[in-house]
């Protein structure tokens, strides 16, 4: 059997020989053997680094989902934002007409129609990014972290109400009041971008954390090998040095 090992030796290569190495069949450049206490210590650490290290994946996974969510939310924001602005050109104007009003009401459902398209179609990986689905993260170390879950399709401030004051704006009062109601929706939005935010740095610095911790058990197993215990052999071998017999 070869005496070399690589990231490329089969795990059951490795097992075979280091039994040898353990029943002194082979010795190492070293000097260093191990025990099948260390062996299985060395074994539960890799374990564990494992686990961690496939929980890291699960925050990277997460936080394309939130990441999505927060750039869904800002182009909500945007579209409101630019209805917004339509609706105060014909209400700051002083020269225009009821037919004026009555076009950027018009214009302004549009809008809405296009607005609640994006709100209901967000999507990412084929699942809804604005529903009651909460997505349940294995973290590691037995943490769950939790994101999403917000049903935006159900806030009356974002959908029913925004859509009756934008509905009815065809006079200067109806479009003062579907501006104050935009207002409300584009703050009420700018509220989910920072909890948007918050979970996606919370998911990075998890996901620091769990490769800190696997890289460090992964250490501490490799470094369950001991030299011998074997004063006589270690004294005699001091003296004799390279002495032919």
């Amino acid at each position: 059997m070869a005496g070399t090992v690589s990231s490329t030796t089969s795990s059951l290569a490795s097992e075979l020989l280091l039994n040898k190495i353990m029943n002194g069949q082979v010795q190492t450049s070293t000097g260093k053997s191990v025990t099948a206490a260390g062996r299985a210590v060395a074994n539960r650490l890799s374990s564990t680094a494992y686990e961690l290290r496939t929980a890291e994946k699960n925050m990277a996974y997460g936080e394309g989902f939130v990441t999505a969510a927060q750039g869904e939310v800002s182009g909500l924001k945007d579209q409101l934002t630019s209805m917004k602005k339509n609706l105060m050109d014909v209400v700051n104007n002083q020269a225009a007409t009821g037919t004026d009003f009555k076009n950027a009401g018009v214009a302004a459902k549009e809008a809405f129609a296009q607005y609640t398209a994006a709100l209901n179609g967000a999507k990412y990986n084929g699942q809804a990014l604005f529903s009651t689905t909460t997505l349940a993260l294995n973290a590691g170390n037995g943490l769950t972290i939790k994101v999403l879950g917000d049903d935006l399709k159900s806030k009356t401030t974002l959908m029913s109400g925004l859509q009756t004051a934008v509905a009815g704006a065809t006079t200067a009062a109806k479009v003062t009041t579907a501006l104050t109601a935009i207002n409300n929706a584009i703050s009420f939005l700018e509220g989910y971008e920072a909890k948007y935010g918050e979970d996606i740095k919370a998911l990075q610095n998890r996901q620091l954390l769990l490769a800190d911790q696997g890289a460090s058990l992964d250490s501490t197993a490799a470094a369950q090998s001991v030299a011998s215990l074997s004063g006589a052999s270690n004294l005699l071998s001091a003296m004799l040095g390279d002495t032919q017999a």
